[in-house]
This record gives C-alpha cells, sequence and structure tokens, in this order.
C-alpha cells in the first residue's frame, strides 16, 4: 500500500482510535480511584510540601505519568547521583529511580506515550538516543527504554512539542523539515511507522511551543511565538482541525500577552502560560475565544494545568495577581480566582544557566490526584527538591494505601481440565489491576511434565479485564500434562506482589487431527516499489495465506506456470513462508497455485489465484503521451536500451494509458534527479523524489499502485523542484510494467 493511502486511512481511523484511548484512560482513572480509597468525600487537595522524590542536576522539561512510572526528560546528567543521560523513570508508587536508562546526547524537551501504552514518544535537540542515530525525536520502549528501530523519523531542528492522537503523532516545535520534506514547524507522523502524512501540512510563521487535544479530540490547540497558521492570523495560540490540519474558525477575541509555553484544555476553558511583558496565566473560552480571566505576574508564566477544578501555574515571578507567589500558584479554573492555600516557594539557585530561574512544565496525575512539576531550581519550601518536584493529595494517610496482595480469580484452562487444545493460550483473571511491567516470561511461567524448561511464550497483559495472557510460540504436545505458574514477581498497581506463587495444571487433547488447512488467500502478484530490474525482469511479489484450527500449517508448497504451461515447484525461504519474491519476464502470462500441510500431515487441494500478464512498455509506447521537451538517450542499463528524460521545466507531463490491476513507473535516481507529483485517472497520489547521492543501475520502479481492474491513465507532472542536494531537476521515464 502508498504512504497516501495509508495516511487516508490514518485519518479515518483517528476518531475511532480516539475512542479507544479515551476508554483506556477513563479505565485507568476508576483503576486508580479503587487504589486510593480515600477517608473523606470531599474535593482531593494538592499539598504545597512536595514529596521527598529523586532530583536531578539540571532541568526538567518534560514529564509523562503512564503506567506505574513517571518519565522525566530534560538537561540533566545524573538523578540522584546515579548516571542518567536526559532520561529517566520514577516509579510512580514508590517514588525510587527505575533502571530504565535509554540515554540522549542533548535536550528531550517533549514526551508522550501511544495510547496503548506501548510506545513512549520523545522530542528535542538529541541526534542520538539509546547508541542509535535518531534526529530530534525517537520512540522507546517503555519498559527496556529499547529504540523502536522500526519507527524512524527525524526533522532539522528542534521538537518542543508532542500530541498522540489514535495512530497519529503530532509534532510541533521550530523545524522546517521533516524526513527531508518542508514541514513548518508542524507535522503529523503515523504512529507505527514514523511515516510523515502527505497531506496533513499547517504552517507556523515561527515557533510552536506545546499542543493539546480538546477533550473530544475535534481540535488541536498549539501555541508559541507564531503570529499567523497557514496564512491566516493567530496570535500565538490557534486551534487545527486534526484530520485536515486546516486551521480552526476558533481564535481568541484579544491578542495572548505574549508567547504561549505551555496550554492546557478543558471543555469550557483554554488555559495559557504566556510570557512578557510581565507574563501572564489566562482562560480564554473555547466556544467563542473570549478572555475569561488573567492573573498578571512580574515574570513569565512558563507551565500551566488543571486538576480537580483547580488551575496550576508556574513560571518565575516572584510576585502573581498582585500577591507573592514564587514560581508556584493556584487559581480557580472557572473564576481565576488565587488560591490562597497553595503557595509552595522555589529557590536555591538555577540547575542549568542557560534558562530562567522557575517552574518550566506542569502534569496532573488524576490517579494519584498530583501534581508533577519539572523545574530549574535546587529547593522548594527551603528543602533540597531539585529539578524534579511532586506535589500529592494532602488527605491520603498510610491507611488510605492499598496493601492488600492481589489474587486470581480464575484461570483457563481450569486446573484439572482434560482434552485441552493444541493451540491454547492460557490466561489469569486478577481481582484488581496490575503492574504491567511486573508481568513477562519471568513471572508467568508454562511447563511441561518432565522438563522444567520453560515453553518458549508470550505474555501480554490486558488492562481492560485484568487479565494475564500467556501464548506458546508453537502449538503443545498433545497427550501431555503442562503446569502454569504465576510468581510472586506479579504485582498490583500499588505494588503488592501476590501472597504466594500460583500454579495450576492441565492436560492437552490425545486425539489426532484429521482435518486439512484451509487456503483463504489466492496466491497473488504485486509490483515490489523501488526494486529494481534485471535482465531477468521485474520484481514481483507473490502472496498467499492459509488457516488450520488444529494442529497448526507447518508447511507449504508453490507452483507456477507459464502462458498455459504445466505447473513447477517454486523453491520457497522457509517451509511456511507466505510469499516469494520472483523476477517476471514481460509479456509472459503466469499462475500460480498454494497447497498447505498441517502439523498432522494432512493437506489441502491445490489451490490456484488469477491468471495475470505482466505488460511492458518502453519509453517510446504510443500509449504514452508527452508534453513538454523530453529528450531521448541511450543508456545500456535502461530498459530496452533507451530513455527519456525531462529537465524539470514547467508543464512537462508524460501520460500512460493502460488496462490493468496495477501499474509500475519504471526509472533510474542519481544525483541530479527532481521531483515528480504523479495522479492516476487525474487524482494526485504521491510525489516522488528521484534524487540518489549515486546513479542506480539498474533502473528502479520509483512508484507502483494498484487500481481496479480496467483502463486508465498515470500522469507524471514534472515539478522542477529538487532537494538542496540534488545537483538538478532532471526527471526520467524509462518503462511503464503492468499486472493484467
Amino acid at each position: 500500500m502508498s504512504g497516501i493511502y495509508k495516511a487516508r486511512i490514518l485519518r479515518h481511523t483517528l476518531e475511532h482510535n480516539l475512542t479507544t484511548f479515551l476508554r483506556i484512560t477513563a479505565f485507568l482513572a476508576i483503576a486508580a480511584a479503587a487504589l486510593l480509597a480515600l477517608a473523606s468525600p470531599a474535593a482531593a487537595q494538592v499539598s504545597d510540601v512536595p514529596d521527598k522524590t529523586p532530583q536531578t542536576n539540571g532541568i526538567v522539561w518534560a514529564v509523562l505519568p503512564l503506567g506505574n512510572r513517571i518519565y522525566i526528560g530534560g538537561e540533566f546528567t545524573a538523578v540522584d547521583g546515579v548516571p542518567r543521560n536526559n532520561l529517566a523513570a520514577i516509579d510512580r508508587t514508590t517514588g525510587a529511580l527505575t533502571s530504565w536508562n535509554p540515554g540522549a546526547n542533548r535536550r528531550v524537551a517533549a514526551l508522550a506515550a501511544s495510547p496503548d501504552g506501548s510506545r513512549i514518544y520523545a522530542g528535542g535537540d538529541f541526534t542520538e538516543i539509546g547508541g542509535i542515530t535518531r534526529n530530534r525525536l525517537a520512540a522507546l520502549d517503555p519498559l527496556t527504554g529499547a529504540v523502536h528501530t522500526q519507527w524512524r523519523s527525524g526533522t532539522g531542528s528542534t521538537v518542543r512539542a508532542i500530541a498522540v492522537s489514535g495512530n497519529g503523532v503530532y509534532i510541533g516545535g521550530n523545524f522546517q523539515r521533516v524526513q527531508g520534506q518542508e514541514r513548518l514547524r508542524l507535522a503529523l507522523l503515523d504512529g507505527t511507522t514514523g511515516e510523515l502524512d502527505p497531506d496533513w501540512r499547517p504552517a507556523a510563521n515561527n515557533q510552536v511551543w506545546t499542543m493539546q487535544f480538546s477533550p473530544d479530540g475535534s481540535r488541536l490547540y498549539v501555541g508559541g511565538t507564531f503570529t499567523s497558521i497557514s496564512g491566516q492570523t493567530r496570535s500565538r495560540l490557534a486551534a487545527l482541525n486534526p484530520l485536515t490540519g486546516a486551521v480552526d474558525p476558533w481564535r481568541t477575541a484579544v491578542n495572548t500577552n505574549g508567547r504561549v509555553m505551555e496550554l492546557w484544555v478543558t471543555t469550557s476553558r483554554v488555559c495559557t502560560a504566556e510570557g512578557g511583558p510581565g507574563g501572564e496565566a489566562r482562560a480564554y473560552d473555547t466556544t467563542t475565544g473570549n478572555r475569561v480571566w488573567r492573573l498578571r505576574g512580574d515574570g513569565d508564566a512558563q507551565a500551566i494545568t488543571v486538576l480537580d477544578g483547580i488551575t496550576y501555574i508556574g513560571g518565575h515571578y516572584i510576585n502573581l495577581a498582585g500577591q507573592p507567589r514564587r514560581f508556584f500558584a493556584a487559581a480557580d479554573a472557572s473564576t481565576g480566582a488565587l488560591n490562597q492555600n497553595w503557595a509552595p516557594s522555589g529557590g536555591g539557585g538555577t540547575l542549568t544557566d542557560a534558562y530562567a530561574t522557575g517552574v518550566w512544565t506542569l502534569k496532573p496525575d488524576s490517579s494519584f490526584t498530583r501534581i508533577y512539576a519539572g523545574t530549574n531550581f535546587r529547593t522548594v519550601n527551603g528543602q533540597p527538591q531539585a529539578g524534579f518536584v511532586q506535589f500529592s493529595d494532602r488527605n491520603i494517610t498510610v491507611e488510605d494505601i492499598d496493601s492488600t496482595p492481589p489474587r486470581v480469580d480464575s484461570t483457563s484452562p481450569v486446573a484439572g481440565e482434560q482434552n485441552v487444545r493444541l493451540d491454547t493460550r492460557v490466561e489469569a483473571d486478577f481481582t484488581e489491576a496490575l503492574d504491567a511491567d511486573t508481568l513477562n516470561e519471568n513471572t508467568f511461567i508454562l511447563t511441561r511434565e518432565g522438563d522444567s524448561a520453560p515453553i518458549a511464550s508470550t505474555v501480554s497483559y490486558d488492562p481492560t479485564a485484568n487479565r494475564a495472557t500467556l501464548t506458546p510460540n508453537s502449538n503443545l504436545e498433545a497427550g501431555r500434562t503442562y503446569t502454569a505458574r504465576l510468581t510472586t514477581g506479579v504485582k498490583d498497581i500499588a505494588g503488592n506482589s501476590l501472597a504466594a506463587d500460583t500454579t495450576w495444571s492441565f492436560t492437552t487433547t490425545p486425539w489426532t487431527d484429521t482435518a486439512a488447512p484451509t487456503i483463504d488467500q489466492l496466491p497473488e502478484g504485486s509490483f515490489v516499489p523501488n526494486s529494481q530490474l534485471a535482465t531477468s525482469g521485474i520484481p514481483v511479489d507473490i502472496t498467499w495465506a492459509g488457516t488450520d484450527d488444529d494442529s497448526g500449517i507447518s508447511g507449504y508448497e508453490l507452483q507456477r506456470s507459464i502462458n498455459g504451461g504445466a505447473y513447477t515447484n517454486v523453491r520457497l525461504s522457509s517451509s511456511t513462508a507466505t510469499s516469494k519474491r520472483l523476477r517476471l519476464s514481460p509479456g509472459n502470462d503466469y499462475q500460480f497455485r498454494v497447497r498447505a500441510t498441517d502439523a498432522a500431515g494432512n493437506q489441502s487441494e491445490w489451490v490456484a489465484g488469477p491468471r495475470f500478464t505482466v505488460d511492458g512498455h518502453q519509453e517510446t509506447s504510443p500509449a504514452i503521451a508527452y508534453a513538454g521537451t523530453w529528450t531521448q538517450q541511450s543508456l545500456s542499463t535502461a530498459y530496452g536500451g533507451t530513455l527519456r528524460y525531462a529537465e524539470g521545466a514547467a508543464g512537462e507531463r508524460a501520460a500512460f494509458t493502460f488496462t490493468g490491476s496495477e501499474v509500475a513507473w519504471i526509472a533510474p535516481k542519481g544525483p541530479d534527479r527532481g521531483r515528480a507529483e504523479v495522479y492516476i485517472d487525474g487524482v494526485r497520489v504521491g510525489t516522488v523524489d528521484l534524487y540518489r547521492n549515486s546513479d542506480t543501475r539498474p533502473q528502479m520502479a520509483v512508484f507502483t499502485a494498484a487500481v481496479e481492474p480496467g483502463v486508465h491513465t498515470l500522469e507524471i507532472r514534472v515539478l522542477g523542484t529538487k532537494r538542496s542536494a540534488s545537483g538538478g531537476t532532471r526527471v526520467d521515464v524509462d518503462a511503464f510494467f503492468v499486472l493484467r
């Protein structure tokens, strides 16, 4: 599937995934409420005396509570004297520094999590993280700190803000290019691959510092130093459409006081921390844009958040609303009235001299009724508390903390069960929410009778059902007894361990599988993007799939028929492979068939896919209509020995009309090549950049697309543009290949 089609699917699924995210968030809040069963029904009050937590030796820019950890990013080299380069994690329950230690070589300014909590996205100024090159953007494993190598993206300058919705990762900062393509300080990336969305392109004329979604996900609010976005005037605060990137009609009724350094959005308010002159904290109406209230200080407001109807404000002021407040303050979220009962005092000198003393970020934790602060000072209320500060609910006492061990409520298979399927998964439901970090292959173990070695398995946890699942990597043996064991290493979210190991046994079915596998997907061919031609033909991927609900598929056989001839065997890379890349010659008809064998030896019938033809059209084909100046060139590596090229003038086009279900544009890449847009039946489907630091020999399938079977026109429109490293804007047409 091409990148643009993936991007369109991404935008169509954002709203569905956002709903799933909100459900998970709601579940976590409910679980935490059960953990912290407060003695008083009154509204929670966050103390202005901080908890004793680990301290950093430099500024903290970003805080992310996730699972049973609090992740922090900034500019520091140690936490409580333990080496940590700009990234660290603190146990959310005990407050202890954890072993999580990816390490970044420069500042980490932003952190955000995927909706399922399986990834942490980090942004900043770094160029290396976890020992791997990553230019200012990376995806990290929240358990191990490992860099997700399949997620690759990068920007040309600082990433200051990240917001996530569904599978979309939105970024803001001071960059002007992302993955080599122009993006002015705002961009949208695929959460799984890091692929840049080609169509989401709002453009800010100055820096973006902060961003957050509205509670219903319909708006993405952004703040910074910009005065316009996509040509529309917006005074440092704007709302965007998350699906299209269009600027929302919402705008503030009055200009902001200064740059918007952090914002927090509720159903009715957009709360902002604004810079000078003087610095202000403000709240704007989410419907009208009217300013609801403001609190003026004698220094910048730099951080803001909302928890339980109270707005918390951080900055480097020493007076706010005419009252003494040193770097911290709180106000009524509805009226802006200054809270007289919450006034921590920061001080003790600066940690990182390059930045002002003060609070640089505030984050709420509704699950634990806490406020976290990232700061650039050494003490709070005269006591040492450098860099990271945690304020907790003053009503929570020791008696309120959950000290009850979790218990296994039910299992599948149940203890003593007979005739269990060979492909079974082992499940255990618990009486309460667990710390997912403690469920792994060392704490949930399956062994076979007579063998103490654990069965190779994958362990997962579903927080919506409090269910742990162990999935063996292969089918179990028939007629054998297995024992499952959950160790005391399993803990609930309050840190309580199982009181004792929990074990139970079951026996698999002795019966013999007699049912044949089923071929669900017929063997079909598709072109391979960016593959290179050879004298033997063009690369085509043949793919298929099958299922066997009993003993599982142990192998496939693939055969090929050319021009209606006898079928011959095709060698596979492994017995269970479900694809094969072949070089197919133009002008021939092909048909493939596949057969599956299961672990019991049962075989399916041979199942044939559709017959198709590979057509090759040289650049001189009458099916290609050229507009503008296209020059013929002889080239030994070209398909047929010649090609045509355009130098990049306006109006140069090549339109290829074909009948088929898939098409490939064949051209060389090189150090003097430029860009072209590709249209199919008049609809733009992508932009192709033909630059490469060395010439490609042989030529490449630079663009491929699947279409509905029928007559179509693929048009190449030369843009006359190039990346900065390229020595020219040349665009070539060597040939077109078609599957029909």
